[in-house]
């Protein structure tokens, strides 16, 4: 089963914004504006609020993220 940051957030999309560093694995971003990003190892992730985000493949995403949104949603991988 696939977690969506929805699941943790409990809205349509994460109302959060987040920065982030990527370590392993890829997260796919998706905006409510319907565009798309992948973020893997070494990418840096600023995203506003209003997004939904999932892991692609086989390998866990993990990243450490610097702005407060695991302190609001509690500590997940996605």
């Amino acid at each position: 089963m696939v977690k969506r940051s929805q699941d943790y957030a409990g809205t349509h999309s994460c109302q959060l914004p987040h920065v982030a560093l990527v370590v392993a694995g890829t997260l796919r971003v998706e905006m409510d504006d319907g565009s798309v990003e992948d973020f893997s190892k070494n990418d840096v992730m600023l995203l506003p609020p209003g997004h939904d985000a999932w892991t692609v493949g086989p390998e866990a995403c993990v990243f450490v993220e610097f702005s407060r949104g695991n302190d609001y949603y509690g500590t997940h991988t996605h």
